[in-house]
């Protein structure tokens, strides 16, 4: 979370993508999501 320090998700803004599917060093199918959303910093101190 890069803006994670002082700031807060606004979930309505959450989009996921995927599922991507993925194949591990041992041959396992993994699938994997993304998910992004915007933030609001708040006021510092």
């Amino acid at each position: 979370m890069a803006l994670a320090d002082s700031a807060t998700p606004d979930w309505s803004t959450m989009v996921v993508q995927g599922p991507a599917e993925a194949t591990g060093q041992r041959g396992r199918t993994w699938y994997e999501w993304s998910a992004t959303t915007e933030a609001k910093v708040g006021n510092a101190l």
